[in-house]
């Protein structure tokens, strides 16, 4: 018998749905799933959770909630992943026991998780064999606000995520 393996933005971005007229009671299981998501949005700061609930709960767009928090684009996509990030580690146990799943052991990759991802994958791929990784690294910072701090994550990124299409 093989084990069953759920990535985990697969069963984040089930998880993270709610209906807004309140009738999640007469959905099996939606009220045990919406308790698990909501005591998770609990442990998160103020601000993540603020992000979290304008985003999915409220779908409100990146401009309004920028406009209405006063922050910068760049720093609300920060802010969703890294709050994301915290909710599906305090997830997790609850989806392995209430589903009876693994989940896959997914180590963070701050290039795979940019929302510019493909952005970020031309940087990368920009650099000649015969330079160092440190223009990459500027540009990555300065492009996209991702402080690489080895170019050692660029070249894992590079051996096990990047994904080249079929010539």
């Amino acid at each position: 018998m093989s084990k069953k393996i759920v990535r985990y933005q697969e069963w984040m971005d089930a998880m993270v749905v709610f209906s807004s007229d309140g009738d999640s009671d007469e959905k099996s299981g939606d009220v045990e799933v919406e308790r698990a998501v909501r005591g998770a949005l609990e442990k998160l700061s103020d601000f993540e959770k603020d992000l979290i609930e304008r985003r999915f709960l409220m779908c409100q767009s990146s401009q309004r909630i920028c406009g209405e928090l006063g922050i910068s684009e760049r720093d609300l996509e920060r802010g969703l992943r890294e709050a994301q990030l915290r909710l599906r580690r305090l997830l997790a146990p609850f989806v392995q026991r209430r589903f009876k799943v693994g989940i896959a052991d997914e180590r963070r990759c701050l290039i795979c998780d940019c929302v510019e991802r493909e952005r970020a994958e031309e940087i990368i791929g920009s650099k000649n064999q015969e330079e160092t990784w440190r223009r990459v690294m500027c540009e990555l910072d300065e492009h996209l606000g991702l402080k690489i701090s080895s170019p050692q994550m660029l070249i894992g990124h590079v051996k096990y995520h990047v994904v080249v299409g079929e010539e």
